[in-house]
């Protein structure tokens, strides 16, 4: 056993039947607070948003009859960060689990934000 490893990751490599399921339980858990407070999302988290929606990195923008492509990257902070959000709070609605959110108006736009919630509270599992 190393010496930096918990009692229940270590029962849990050996198949202990209770530590695996705690293990599994906490899989379920996203949170962006860290240690030293907010995590800020990364470009990594962005690029695993796209993936996750299969967005071919590029957002359709459309006024009027015209249609203009932006490069997902081009698109504000608040737009990615909504799609990061989602990208962690939509697995959660549908398969359970618990998204901890620090500062969520700090990405977002307040319209959004409101959006968000609402979608989360009316949510029927399955």
């Amino acid at each position: 056993m190393r010496p930096n490893t918990s009692l229940i990751a270590t029962a849990a490599r050996y198949n202990v039947p209770c530590a695996r399921e705690l293990v599994s339980y906490f899989t379920r858990f996203y949170s962006n607070v860290n240690y030293s407070g907010r995590d800020h999302f990364k470009t990594s988290d962005v690029f695993d948003a796209t993936e996750f929606f299969m967005v071919d990195r590029h957002y359709v923008h459309r006024m009027g009859d015209k249609e203009q492509k932006l490069p997902f990257w081009y698109e504000s902070s608040g737009t990615q960060a909504a799609y990061v959000l989602l990208e962690k709070i939509l697995p959660a609605l549908e398969h359970g689990g618990i998204v901890i959110i620090d500062e969520m108006e700090a990405d977002l736009h307040p319209e959004m934000i409101t959006v968000m919630l609402e979608t989360t509270v009316n949510h029927k599992p399955g």
